[in-house]
């Protein structure tokens, strides 16, 4: 099925959209009863259960042929009680197959599932290298086509992360330097047209340990971090060097501080992304009005 060339763009305004909804949802929910101590008990008591809905989905997805680390990260997302379940029961309630109690339960198992799932989350990758010896044990040897070994071939250069940042930097890149260079970008469908494309990318998570340790980048000279997430560009240059990356490692960033925060990490070259775009522009306009507008200071 072919894709409409604006269905991007009417994806990223509908999704705007689902956001102001879903506020006044929530806003409507919170004004239909104030908890009290018995009913935010049971709201914390059913949210204790959440670990264990967890568990379960590391187990199932383990099954299914999915790597552990693959398999802790989808199960804690998975694990709070999402917003779906807090609508359920409104619905519920609303038809009188339940209590209105019931929408002041939900909304603090809700609440209370997403501000325990949240610290995880974010200590995820650091959960999953302190227990991936013991749950590598639960994977199997047979494994789906997206979580097979990536090759990055005989690359030299490595771009992490195809934005718009990382296909420019692949272009003028493969324009100086030929079929050395090699994107790599978690997400399979943007690959698959970067491909189509004529460029060299493949599927791959920057911020998996277990992707570095089983592609050979022993050949590779440079490794350019342009992912649009600055904890994850720094998490990967971490994951690098622990694994005795000896190459140049490149990276962008928005603020000064996180470019001190990639240069401790061992990122050799990096850049202020807003300051290097603002620079090429008033190098761009000055080559465009061939010096009428900019003159050289004296």
């Amino acid at each position: 099925m072919n894709r409409h060339e604006r269905a991007a763009e009417m994806g990223r305004a509908l999704f705007n959209l689902k956001d102001f909804f879903l506020v006044g949802f929530f806003l409507q929910i919170g004004m239909s009863g104030t908890p009290t101590l018995t009913l935010a008990g049971i709201g914390l008591a059913l949210a204790l259960l959440a670990p264990i809905k967890a568990v379960g989905f590391f187990f199932l997805l383990s099954r299914f042929r999915l790597r552990a680390r693959t398999s802790l990260l989808v199960s804690l997302s998975l694990g709070s009680t999402s917003e779906f379940g807090l609508l359920v029961t409104a619905l519920a309630v609303r038809e009188g197959w339940l209590p209105n109690e019931w929408v002041v339960v939900a909304a603090v198992t809700v609440a209370a599932t997403f501000v325990g799932a949240s610290p995880l989350n974010s200590a995820a990758p650091t959960l999953y290298r302190r227990l991936r010896a013991r749950l590598s044990r639960f994977e199997r040897k047979e494994r789906l086509a997206a979580e097979q070994p990536i090759h990055v071939g005989d690359a030299d250069i490595l771009i992490c992360g195809m934005g718009m940042v990382g296909i420019g930097a692949f272009d003028a890149l493969r324009q100086r330097f030929g079929q050395r260079v090699t994107g790599i970008d978690r997400d399979a469908e943007a690959v698959a047209q970067q491909v189509e494309a004529g460029r060299d990318v493949v599927v791959g998570d920057a911020t998996d340990l277990d992707f570095w340790e089983r592609a050979d980048v022993s050949n590779v000279s440079l490794i350019m971090l342009s992912i649009p997430n600055h904890a994850e560009n720094l998490l990967a240059a971490e994951r690098l060097r622990s694994l005795g990356y000896r190459g140049v490692l490149a990276g962008t960033a928005l603020y000064d501080d996180e470019l001190d925060e990639l240069r401790a990490a061992g990122v050799k070259a990096a850049f202020n992304f807003f300051a290097e775009a603002g620079k090429g522009f008033a190098e761009h306009v000055c080559a465009a009005a061939e010096g009428k507008l900019c003159r050289t200071a004296d």
